[in-house]
């Protein structure tokens, strides 16, 4: 093992026992970041698996499949955050307009 997987397989497991001590998460939400910091660590420790899961892709190197994999997830959690902002400035527009009518009476 070398010093790049050692380094970031504790960089891992640091963040899976952070995010669990930690409690701000919902139950999912604390699911999925435990799942994908494992599944990092997983990835460190055992490359050649995601070259078996490229070659069932069709896809040349193990390496390719976790970029595209990460670029997916990096489109997919942008969108979910840009939905809950809009989401929060309609609520506070609508928090703004009764604040806003409340103090002409």
């Amino acid at each position: 093992m070398i010093l790049f997987q050692i380094f970031f397989i504790i960089f891992f497991l640091y963040l899976t026992v952070k995010t669990i001590y930690k409690r701000d998460f919902l139950p999912k939400a604390l699911f999925f970041w435990i799942l994908v910091f494992l599944g990092g660590a997983f990835l460190l420790v055992f490359p050649e698996f995601s070259s078996k899961v490229a070659k069932v892709f069709g896809i040349g190197r193990g390496a390719d499949i976790v970029l595209y994999l990460g670029t997916i997830l990096s489109f997919f959690l942008i969108y979910k955050l840009y939905l809950k902002i809009e989401k929060l400035e309609k609520k506070l527009d609508l928090l703004a307009r009764k604040l806003s009518l409340k103090g002409k009476h």
